[in-house]
């Protein structure tokens, strides 16, 4: 054999070993958890136009509920905070126990007033139902009539004459 071919095979014999001997054995890969695939949806195109009109629509209603809730919260703390009907009027110590009796009791009903519209609104808004303004608003006229009365009725008429001037004063639209 010619001197290469032996070079060659003896190279074979002394490196073949060392090549498998220099690699590290292969990992064998276990799954530990089976995946499955996903679902395919198919791609259903939407309707802009109408949830887009109904979203304005939600919004709008949305807007008008919280107005109307600012109204009504609005005239119930007016209704509660009307301490200038007695502007004026030289109230005597009994007059002045009283005046302040009677609107310690209309303060607590207000109170409690506020308290059943807050829950109603939030009753309305968590089923997406409206609630019944007018019950509200007709309760709130009732109890400003009656405190209005009531403490008219602790004035002399000289008084009454200065409170029924007051009263018409508040009564003004504000514009």
């Amino acid at each position: 054999m010619n001197t290469l071919t032996r070079l060659a095979i003896a190279s074979l014999v002394v490196a073949a070993p060392s090549m498998v001997l220099g690699q590290k054995p292969a990992k064998v890969h276990t799954p530990t958890a089976v995946v499955k695939p996903h679902a395919v949806v198919p791609h259903v195109p939407k309707n802009d136009v109408a949830e887009d009109a109904a979203k304005k629509a939600d919004k709008i209603a949305d807007k008008t509920e919280k107005a109307e809730e600012k109204t009504e919260h609005l005239a119930l703390k007016t209704a509660h905070e009307e301490r200038k009907l007695d502007k004026g009027i030289k109230l005597t110590a009994s007059e002045r126990r009283q005046w302040e009796a009677i609107e310690k009791n209309y303060d607590q009903q207000y109170r409690d007033l506020r308290k059943t519209e807050n829950t109603a609104d939030r009753t309305a808004r968590k089923n997406n139902t409206v609630d019944n303004d007018a019950a509200f608003n007709a309760q709130l006229s009732s109890l400003e009539l009656n405190e209005r009365n009531a403490l008219r009725a602790t004035l002399t008429p000289q008084q009454q004459s200065i409170f029924d001037a007051n009263v018409a004063k508040l009564s003004k639209p504000k514009h």
